[in-house]
């Protein structure tokens, strides 16, 4: 799949996504002016999730976590 920059891109699995919570070491740190959490792997490859609040009901929370 070509992403938006012309880069191929996909979504990770369910698998892939347990793997970053299990075997990554996350760091709370800002990147580019926005505030997140930078994980990254036993082998150095790295991944950055903003902090981004999350949805509800129609109703946006900018605290207390975020979704993905």
């Amino acid at each position: 799949m070509d992403g938006f920059s012309g880069d191929s891109w996909r979504l990770p699995t369910g698998e892939a996504c347990q793997a970053l919570i299990d075997s990554c070491t996350w760091a709370w740190t800002t990147l580019n002016d926005v505030t997140g959490y930078k994980m990254t792997g036993t082998n150095d490859n790295s991944i950055f999730l903003p902090y981004a609040g999350y949805y509800r009901a129609s109703f946006y929370y900018s605290s207390g976590g975020g979704c993905y």
